[in-house]
Parts: C-alpha cells; sequence; structure tokens
C-alpha cells in the first residue's frame, strides 16, 4: 500500500490515461477511470491522503512521461537496429512501457524481449497501458533461470536498464544482473540506462536504496568486462510519492 502526497486518486488516476492516450492512442471505455479508482483504492487516511494498492506508485506516476533524449544516440541506434533485424531486451520491464514506445516506434515486436521476476508490475501496466501488449511479450522467471535463457543469450544487440540498478540491494544480485547484462549481448553489444545516483546532492535527503557513485557503478562495469563507459549526471527525477527529487546517472557500456 503507498500514499499519494500531492493530490487525490482520481485526479492522477485521470492525469495518466490522459497522457497515455495522448502519446500511444489508446482508447479507454466509458468510465474506465472508475473501474481503475475501485480497484486500486485502499482508503483514506485521516490526513485526507489516499492509499494506493500498488507498490511501486512513484514509477506508475511517471507512466506517459517516459522520454528517451537522455539516452541520445543510443536510443537512436538501437530503434535502428530494432527495425532491421536488431533486438534489445528490457532487462526489468515494470510496467512495459518502454517496449510499447518501441513500438509506436515501428521497432518489429519479433526484435523486442521484456523481462521481469514477476507479473505485478506488468499485470498493472495491463490496466493503464490497454490494449498494448500480451502476456507473449514478456518473459518471466526467477532471475537464475533467465541468466541461461538461450533467446537471450549472446543474441541482443541493445540491454536497456531503466531504474533497476538501485532497487537491487544485494551486491551479489547486482553483480549477477550486470553479468547477464553482459553476456546477452553479442560482441559490441550495448547495455545502456539510468539509475539513482550517490551524488553530493544526496546529503539533501534520506534514500535507502543501493545507490552508486559514478566511481563505483564505472568500477563495477569494468571488472564484469564492459568497455567504453560512459556516465552522466542526468536531470532529477522527482517521486511524487514522497515529494522528494533524486538525483540521476544516465550510463552506458559497450561489451
Amino acid at each position: 500500500m503507498r500514499k499519494i502526497v500531492n493530490g487525490k486518486l482520481k485526479d492522477v488516476i485521470s492525469g495518466i490515461l490522459g497522457r497515455l492516450q495522448k502519446q500511444y492512442n489508446i482508447e479507454y471505455p466509458e468510465g474506465y477511470e472508475n473501474v481503475l479508482f475501485d480497484k486500486y483504492y485502499g482508503g483514506t487516511d485521516e490526513d485526507g491522503k489516499d492509499n494506493v494498492k500498488i507498490n511501486y506508485l512513484g514509477p506508475l506516476m511517471r507512466l506517459g512521461k517516459l522520454r528517451m533524449e537522455k539516452f541520445g544516440e543510443n536510443y537512436k541506434r538501437a530503434v535502428s537496429a530494432c527495425k532491421h533485424g536488431g533486438k534489445i531486451l528490457d532487462y526489468g520491464a515494470g510496467f512495459g512501457e518502454f517496449g510499447v514506445l518501441l513500438d509506436k516506434e515501428g521497432c518489429l515486436k519479433k526484435n523486442v524481449f521484456m523481462y521481469d521476476v514477476d507479473w505485478e508490475c506488468i499485470d498493472v501496466g495491463f490496466d493503464f497501458l490497454l490494449g498494448k501488449m500480451s502476456k507473449d511479450d514478456f518473459i518471466v522467471c526467477d532471475p537464475k533461470e533467465v541468466s541461461n535463457d538461450l533467446r537471450l543469450v549472446g543474441k541482443m544487440d541493445f540491454v536497456f536498464s531503466r531504474s533497476v540498478l538501485h532497487s537491487i540491494y544485494d551486491s551479489k544480485q547486482l553483480r549477477e544482473y550486470l553479468e547477464n547484462s553482459y553476456d546477452f549481448l553479442k560482441d559490441s553489444g550495448t547495455f545502456f540506462g539510468v539509475t539513482l545516483a550517490k551524488h553530493e546532492t544526496q546529503s539533501s535527503f534520506n534514500y535507502s536504496r543501493n545507490l552508486l557513485s559514478d566511481d563505483e557503478l564505472k568500477d563495477m562495469l569494468t571488472r564484469v568486462g564492459f568497455r567504453d563507459i560512459g556516465i552522466e549526471f542526468s536531470s532529477k527525477i522527482v517521486h511524487d510519492t514522497e515529494d522528494m527529487i533524486y538525483p540521476s546517472f544516465a550510463f552506458s557500456a559497450r561489451k
């Protein structure tokens, strides 16, 4: 259960659906906002703030705001490759919006792979990205199983990681995630994405996730075997659920 800091759940749902309708031409049935409200409303606290029956409310509130400009040439190259036989993996697909965006860009679905450890976020994505995804679009299994998936190992031209690294608390599991990313790529393939950052501005907030400095991230990528590593301090991410702002890194590396 999560709490909305600013606004009410009905307004939040209306805003999300409005963005997605505009961004992806989704046609929602009449009264659909009420359907989602009834499904996800978790009551209102004494302070007047709505509770929501979704664990990952922050990312949900950014649905429809996915902008790939911060990834520059890596994103453009990935889109071009996927239109001409190249393959990309969204490694930690969450609600699945990246795959929907690639579909809008004209990428072939057979060249886009989306993985997550369970269906929790994906099922919410089905509700909001109505009709834009199917279960066949996803690979869902234990992280150790996916490391041996013959559809992925050595087959990817690009591996994309959005807000995943800081969500892996265990250092061994984080290394395994980076090792899998490396193994999934073809030779000279590109690993790119964004993660919350340990930065000089960190003293302004208290955050319990696994934040890495740019040197720590570069060291981990180097130890796995990546080269041509680029890390850039990126625009700040606003977490509407916690009314706080966190710095992030956009990163890229080649196998």
